[in-house]
């Protein structure tokens, strides 16, 4: 079966054989980016790596300590000494690194015992020289697209309203080798580990490719990777287009600060002058309030009983003439006003706006409940 039909399954919270899986569709390195893009990324708000304060990278530094840790005097002491325990206390790491070879059924090779003497001497080598000068994130396929997913996430950053909290102040924090790492570099891409680009989503991955199962092709229904994965395409192909930029953006994003006050306020009268006649309001737990007057319904009884405080995130803009869609993510607080405790919400959603001549209107919007994170 093909990986991305188990993968569809995942997104959609299906209980699948993992057993099965394994034996139809081994696990290969975009597999693990998969999973780990969504980690660092997504953040049941605003998707922009806010789950994390800071990326810090295995450093050389790094290992030399790890193997230190048992009071060995130098790291080929200390390798030294972690091989021998491992291969004390780890079956299957005994078992690769000993003779005869066997496979996955415990079959013994029919090689010759010379040749395979020759490749345990090999395996023994490469797992020293691997470990005494080249273990780090420089070596590491995995850790090259985290990098380039730490760096995207803090461009994306830099570029957004500092109204949203966006901008320079509020990048991730970068440590290599125990210090931060320095400003060119934090906003250098380096050569990719296993992510895949490619100019259009859904064509054949280079000749030579691992699977298809990197950023720009793993965003089934995954908002955060479907964004990085068109923010990196068009960022290598020379085409970024920031669309949040312009005269009407701007009017937009004043828009959006004028009705956001009103709503604090609880000024039923500015909020709805911030809708169209028609507007359609869908919004969680409630029924759909189509045009004006059962907006107003809404709003009044909303305001009737709660307090509201928000934070409110804008995410990109797009604007075709005097049409507009915007998605948004929100933190409400609600506190009845007859008592109680508070209640806490955090939503997803989408406004598509209409340009009239007094200024640009909501035309329609819809949100959707966000759950709060597995523990």
């Amino acid at each position: 079966m093909k990986s991305d039909y188990y993968h569809g399954l995942l997104e959609k919270g299906t209980t699948i054989d993992v057993d099965q899986l394994m034996k139809t569709e081994p696990t290969v390195g975009g597999d693990y980016m998969r999973m780990w893009t969504r980690v660092l990324a997504e953040d049941g708000a605003r998707d922009w790596g806010d789950r994390f304060g800071a990326f810090c990278f295995l450093s050389p530094s790094d290992v030399k300590a790890f193997f230190a840790r048992t009071g060995a005097k130098d790291i080929t002491a200390g390798v030294e000494s972690y091989f021998a325990d491992k291969f004390t206390a780890d079956p299957a790491f005994h078992e690769f690194y000993s003779l005869p070879f066997k496979d996955e059924h415990g079959k013994a090779s029919t090689e010759p015992a010379a040749v395979q003497a020759k490749k345990l001497e090999q395996r023994k080598q490469d797992f020293f020289r691997f470990y005494t000068i080249r273990a780090s994130a420089y070596y590491s396929k995995g850790s090259h697209d985290e990098w380039n997913i730490w760096q995207l996430l803090n461009e994306l950053r830099v570029r957004g309203d500092e109204r949203d909290h966006f901008g320079m102040g509020s990048q991730i924090a970068g440590y290599f080798e125990g210090h931060q790492v320095e400003p060119g570099a934090a906003e250098s891409l380096i050569s990719a580990g296993y992510a895949v680009t490619q100019s259009t989503p859904g064509s054949p991955a280079p000749a030579g490719s691992p699977k298809p199962t990197v950023v720009a092709q793993t965003a089934f229904s995954t908002s955060a990777i479907e964004r990085l994965a068109r923010h990196m395409t068009r960022k290598q192909e020379g085409q970024l287009t920031i669309v949040t930029d312009g005269p009407e953006a701007e009017a937009i994003k004043q828009m959006y600060d004028e009705a956001l006050v009103a709503f604090r306020k609880g000024d039923l009268e500015a909020v709805l002058g911030h809708w169209e006649d028609d507007g359609a309001y869908l919004w969680p737990a409630v029924p759909p309030s189509i045009g004006k007057a059962a907006i107003r319904a809404s709003y009044e009884a909303f305001f009737a009983q709660w307090t509201a405080e928000e934070i409110f995130h804008r995410y990109e803009i797009e604007i075709s003439g005097d049409l507009a869609y915007s998605r948004f993510g929100t933190n409400l607080t609600l506190t009845p006003k007859n008592g109680g405790e508070p209640n806490h919400m955090t939503l997803e959603g989408i406004h598509v706006l209409h340009k009239r001549p007094s200024g640009w209107k909501f035309k329609v919007v819809i949100a959707i409940n966000v759950p709060p994170p597995v523990a």
